[in-house]
Parts: structure tokens; C-alpha cells; sequence
């Protein structure tokens, strides 16, 4: 018979060994018990069932040289997305080259053979430019440059047309204090650069869902809750000019030193569901730096944490479904940032599998809330 904890027992249990301590509970409302014994389906099989999908980021050369990781993504994945293989400073790291597509192409033609979507990650973002742009576009009139972005845009989106199901157009956009976060087009647009980039997007492709990913807007914290109406003031700007902005990404890296209010992330969800925008959580993991203590304290916290988040998400039948950052913690984007290791030196565990590719509790919290999830 498999063991059953409440995510409140296994908070309480976590909280009281990692010494932690909460301004707000992490639920406002009962939570449903983490089934730690989840019998032999494949996330792949559970996301079917409900309509859902479901799967991770990779980036190409893991792909290629680890055959555990592509059997792990065979199982639980039916949608992948490159992790750094669509990043412009990927796709053109000289000016005068030509965009290299085929790292990207490797992985697209694994998900194809094995029946799965992929979505493309990312158009816009402040770290993911070319050294060379800065100098380039920072001699351009705001004519040229708006002329290079929606020339660049086009040309990416166009290359993949029909092939993948959604673009993050805009990634991490706009800060707590309402600061556009792209100053390379900021600088000679302003926020026009966003509805530059959207229009050019659909035009090449009117059959992707266009997506706004946004980072930090998740959990029960001060500089989240600026960061939500930050966001969804944002959103209403550019529906009310015609932007197609037609989903919104919710990254989902979460932190188990912070909480989780469930009204405040379902007004938020409310709010953009009202716009109109499809919904999905995008680079979901658990950095438990916030949680000291053995192993199975540290996964249990990050399981309730992610397992309350994606209950609420999945709640939302507009919200199409996830995909996690990295399948296994080997691969972790974690480990190559000081700034995220944690106090006591042990490795970061932030996924569904553990270095050895085993499941985790975090993973049965995944099959847990795709259960419980309504159909699609």
C-alpha cells in the first residue's frame, strides 16, 4: 500500500528540521496527500490521460551522448525544448555568419521520432544576446533597429513555421519595479520592441502560441507580488494594442525558502486567464537551498512545494502543462551558478530524477498533480 503524507505534514517535517520559518503558511487552502507509490505509468501515459502535456528541456549534446537521459525523456516527455540551442547567442555568435539551426534541428528530429511537440525557447531576452549586437544595434536609428528585430524574428520563427507548437517571444521581460529588461531594442524602442517582436513572430508563423515566460512570479513573496502586477500591467499594455500575446509561461523555478499563497497565485492566474491567454508552466525545478537536513527532508519539501504549485496550476483548464528545466539533477543549470549552491556545500537537487536517473519524490508530486488534474 503506498505511504501517504499531506503536503502540510511533510512542510511541518521539513520546516522543523531545516530550522526554517514562514512569514504565511505555504497553503491557504487543504492539500491533497503526496502518493509516494505511484505504480508503473510514465508521466508521458498520466499527461495523455488527462490531455496535458508534459516534458523537459535538453539541450543537444547531452542528448546525443547520454542514452539513459534520451530513454528518460522517452518515457515521461511528450514535448521537448532546447535549452540554449534557439538563444540568439547560440544561433549567431558572429555577425556576418550565417544562424546555425542544427543543434536545434537534433533535437526536433528526436522528438519528432518519438511523437513528440517541441516549443521554441527564446526570441527576446537580455541574456541571451550576441556580444556583437550591443555595437551593432547601438549605432542603428530606432528605424534600423526595429527593421533588425522583426527581420531577425522572422527569419527564426519562419525557419521552424508549422514545426513548433509555441515561441517564448518575450522571456523575463519586465521587473519588480516595471523595468523593461531588454536594453539592447529599450534602448532605441522603448516597449515597442515587444510588439515588434509579436507581430513578426506571428506573421511568420500564425500557427504558434505567442508567450510571455516570466520568472518570479510564483511564490509568497514581497518582490513576487511587484513583480505579478509589474507583469500583468505589462500583458494588459500590449493586448490593449493589439500585441498577440496568446500564453503566458510561468517559469516555475521555485524555492522552498519561500512560500506558497494560493490566493494570491490563482488572482494572478485569474487575472491573466481573464485576458484570455492560455497558460504553462514552462522550466519547472526546486532549488532546496532553503532546507537543510537529510536527503529525503530536502525532497520531501521540494515534492509538497512543487506538488501545491502544479495542483493549482493544473487546475486551470487553460493551462496546457509543463515542462521541467534539465530531466535528471545531473544536468542541472543550478550547479554552474555560485550565487544558487547551498549553505551546507551538498549538491543542489532540484528535478524529477536524481544523478542516478531514479525517480524522486519530486517526480511522483508531478504524477500526482497530472492525476488529480481535470481533463483537457
Amino acid at each position: 500500500m503506498a505511504d501517504r503524507l499531506t503536503r502540510r505534514d511533510m512542510l511541518a517535517t521539513a520546516m522543523v528540521a531545516g530550522g526554517l520559518a514562514y512569514a504565511t503558511p505555504l497553503l491557504t487552502a487543504s492539500a491533497a496527500p503526496i502518493v509516494t507509490d505511484a505504480g508503473s505509468m510514465t508521466l508521458r501515459q498520466r499527461a495523455a490521460r488527462k490531455g496535458l502535456l508534459c516534458g523537459a528541456e535538453v539541450v543537444a549534446p547531452n542528448l546525443a551522448k547520454d542514452t539513459r537521459l534520451r530513454d528518460v525523456l522517452i518515457q515521461d516527455a511528450n514535448i521537448l525544448v532546447p535549452g540554449n540551442e534557439l538563444k540568439w547567442k547560440r544561433l549567431q555568435p558572429t555577425a556576418d555568419g550565417p544562424m546555425n539551426f542544427g543543434p536545434a534541428e537534433a533535437i526536433y528530429d528526436f522528438a519528432r521520432a518519438h511523437d513528440m511537440a517541441m516549443r521554441g525557447h527564446c526570441l527576446t531576452w537580455y541574456r541571451g544576446e550576441p556580444d556583437w549586437a550591443i555595437e551593432k544595434i547601438g549605432q542603428m536609428t530606432a528605424g534600423q533597429a526595429g527593421d533588425f528585430l522583426t527581420g531577425y524574428v522572422g527569419k527564426v520563427v519562419g525557419h521552424w513555421a508549422g514545426r513548433l507548437v509555441q515561441w517564448d517571444v518575450a522571456n523575463e521581460p519586465i521587473d519588480a519595479k516595471g523595468n523593461l529588461s531588454e536594453p539592447l531594442f529599450v534602448n532605441k524602442l522603448g516597449g515597442r520592441y515587444l510588439d515588434l517582436a509579436f507581430h513578426a513572430a506571428h506573421e511568420a508563423d500564425p500557427t504558434a502560441l505567442l508567450m510571455m515566460n516570466a520568472t518570479l512570479v510564483e511564490q509568497d513573496w514581497w518582490y513576487e507580488d511587484r513583480q505579478r502586477d509589474q507583469t500583468l500591467r505589462l500583458v494588459e499594455r500590449l493586448l490593449k494594442r493589439g500585441v498577440p500575446v496568446q500564453g503566458f509561461g510561468l517559469e516555475g523555478h521555485l524555492r522552498t525558502e519561500l512560500g506558497l499563497s494560493e490566493s494570491k497565485l490563482r488572482q494572478f492566474l485569474d487575472e491573466l486567464t481573464g485576458m484570455g491567454l492560455t497558460l504553462m508552466v514552462t522550466e519547472l525545478d526546486v532549488n532546496d537551498a532553503g532546507t537543510l537536513g537529510s536527503i529525503p527532508t530536502r525532497d520531501q519539501a521540494s515534492a509538497v512545494l512543487a506538488g501545491a504549485f502544479l495542483d493549482i496550476m493544473l487546475s486551470y483548464r487553460n493551462c496546457r502543462g509543463l515542462l521541467t528545466w534539465d530531466a535528471v539533477d545531473r544536468y542541472t543549470w543550478l550547479a554552474t551558478e555560485p550565487k544558487k549552491a547551498r549553505a551546507d556545500g551538498a549538491p543542489q537537487r532540484p528535478d524529477l530524477r536524481d544523478v542516478d536517473y531514479k525517480r524522486k519524490p519530486l517526480w511522483h508530486a508531478v504524477a500526482n498533480a497530472i492525476d488529480n488534474a481535470p481533463a483537457r
